[in-house]
């Protein structure tokens, strides 16, 4: 069975619309999956708020915006049966949901604009030796087929404070401490996963291919990454006449 579990974070707003997803493929034995359905929610929203297993470093919890809600039980952790749905058609409706708390825990620092994230790339088995494109195969459509890319999925992290900016070669960049607690984190999801009493993965779910591989690397890199969609709307601006006459 293969399963998308969406951890939703809540805005201050407090508006459900105004909340950030963040999605993680998840495959494993149907049975089991749905009987421990809150210990495979409980890998995805731990993994925000826990220090990984790696000693020395801190949770992605701190690095997140301020403008999150902490300390109450508004963020969703759904689970979506997307079994008849590789290939992306709807999946309707969650089989399983609950909330979670994200904690009240933080490192200080001033809130970056909500757009600002950083992607964690999940490669998966096979994705190495795969060419990055080949001849139009007998997939839809006639464009060059790109197996690398559909061995690629990610998570953006955000929305981030200042402590997860760090200044390299004159640049605004994630700060290496931010970027190692990111992939061992979704390491210890892997962990916990693997920790259960069915055989339980992280996956990267290609929907050209309707099809998932099971998530080998982690990796961040060092540029900060744009999710336009998740920026605030204006409450006001500034205007002047500029005209001569």
């Amino acid at each position: 069975m293969t399963v998308l579990m969406a951890a939703e974070l809540q805005l201050a707003t407090n508006i459900a619309a105004d909340r950030i997803v963040n999605t993680f493929c998840v495959v494993g034995d149907t049975g089991e999956l749905l009987e421990n359905a809150q210990a495979v929610a409980d890998a995805i929203t731990d993994h925000y708020s826990d220090a990984p297993a790696t000693p020395g470093i801190s949770t992605i919890n701190e690095y997140l915006s301020d403008d999150l809600v902490r300390g109450s039980a508004v963020n969703a952790i759904k689970m979506y049966d997307i079994d008849d749905h590789l290939d992306g058609s709807p999946h309707g409706s969650p089989i399983w949901e609950n909330t979670w708390i994200l904690p009240t825990i933080g490192m200080g620092g001033t809130s970056l604009p909500h757009e600002v994230a950083v992607k964690c790339r999940l490669e998966a088995f096979g994705r190495a030796a795969a060419p990055v494109e080949t001849p139009d195969g007998p997939d839809a459509g006639t464009a060059v087929d790109r197996p690398q890319q559909r061995l690629t999925g990610g998570v953006y992290y955000g929305p981030l404070q200042s402590v997860a900016v760090t200044q390299a070669d004159g640049f605004a960049r994630p700060a290496p401490t931010f970027r190692m607690v990111v992939v061992n984190a979704i390491k210890d999801i892997n962990a916990d996963l693997d920790a259960l009493p069915t055989i339980a993965y992280l996956g990267v779910w290609s929907r050209k291919n309707a099809n998932v591989h099971k998530v080998e690397f982690a990796k961040v890199d060092d540029a900060f990454d744009t999710q336009r969609r998740r920026g605030i709307k204006p409450s006001t601006a500034t205007s002047l006449d500029v005209h001569f006459t």
